[in-house]
């Protein structure tokens, strides 16, 4: 792991590659337990995201880990997945997304309504889940992020182009304050 991991913007190469499983050997290890906290406080830390892949972190070689959200408010706690494979899928629904590689910058997206998840904890318990609505679209952009697919790849090509044009408006918003108000006091993630 760099020595201060960051949460990897588009059009970074990185964010193509495919995480491979955890071997049963990563399990139980405080390597595999520091990792997930790393990826937990970059969660917290990223504006409005509600997953995080270990394919978004500059972390090579990718670790086949998600953080997610949990509870009624963003912050409010967080859940880890080793190795999570969609077993199930029902249902479909168009509602916005946000990932945390793209800024934050919602867009309308397609996604199942409903996942069966098998998975793994940190300590290597195994468990599946049936989750739905919200938490089924985190855990579908998730592992599709784990597959090395960004969100963009789910897009027509007019919506990412429009979409690409609003991530940078975004970006410039973010990086404006930066240029034009020395005096201000900026905390960022590095």
């Amino acid at each position: 792991m760099t020595a201060h991991p960051r949460v990897l913007l588009f059009p970074h190469a990185m964010l193509r590659r495919r995480a491979d499983p955890l071997p049963d050997s990563a399990f139980g290890t405080s390597a595999l337990r520091d990792y997930c906290q790393v990826m937990a406080n970059l969660l917290v830390a990223t504006e409005r995201a509600h997953v995080l892949a270990g394919t978004q972190i500059d972390f090579d070689p990718p670790w086949r880990v998600l953080a997610l959200s949990v509870g009624n408010a963003k912050g409010s706690g967080y859940s880890v997945m080793c190795n999570p494979v969609i077993k199930d899928e029902g249902g479909e629904a168009a509602e916005f997304e946000m990932s945390a590689s793209f800024a934050c910058v919602p867009v309308v997206l397609s996604a199942p309504d409903k996942l069966t998840v098998q998975y793994r904890k940190p300590d290597g318990s195994r468990r599946e889940v049936v989750c739905s609505r919200s938490g089924a679209r985190s855990i579908f952009q998730g592992v599709e992020s784990l597959n090395g697919k960004p969100i963009i790849d789910r897009m027509t090509a007019a919506g990412a182009q429009q979409f690409i044009r609003r991530y940078r408006d975004e970006l410039d918003e973010r990086v404006a304050p930066e240029i034009f108000l020395p005096g201000e006091t900026i905390t960022q993630l590095h």
